[in-house]
């Protein structure tokens, strides 16, 4: 027997929609880049990074925070927009 059901392995993942998954992971990577900058700011001079690479952890904060807050947008939108249509249709046919 080349296969058992011992050898069988499952990878749960949770259903997530696309939006979601990017806006988490989007918060994921601000926090940590957070973290990096934060123990950065308070560390000794040896675990301190320069200041070249602190304004470019802060840039990239500022990037993912416009991108998080983007990717919030284009949702709202859509759902107005469908509740404009809604209401246009409704009101054509009544």
């Amino acid at each position: 027997m080349c296969c058992s059901a011992k050898n069988i392995k499952n990878d749960a993942k949770r259903n997530e929609d696309v939006n979601e998954m990017l806006i988490r992971q989007l918060r994921e990577e601000i926090e940590s880049l957070r973290k990096a900058l934060a123990s950065a700011q308070g560390g000794t001079s040896e675990t301190s990074i320069s200041d070249a690479q602190r304004a470019h952890m802060e840039e990239m904060i500022a990037n993912l925070e416009r991108a998080k807050q983007q990717s919030w947008y284009v949702p709202r939108v859509r759902v107005r927009v469908q509740q404009v249509r809604t209401n246009a249709c409704s009101v054509m046919a009544g």
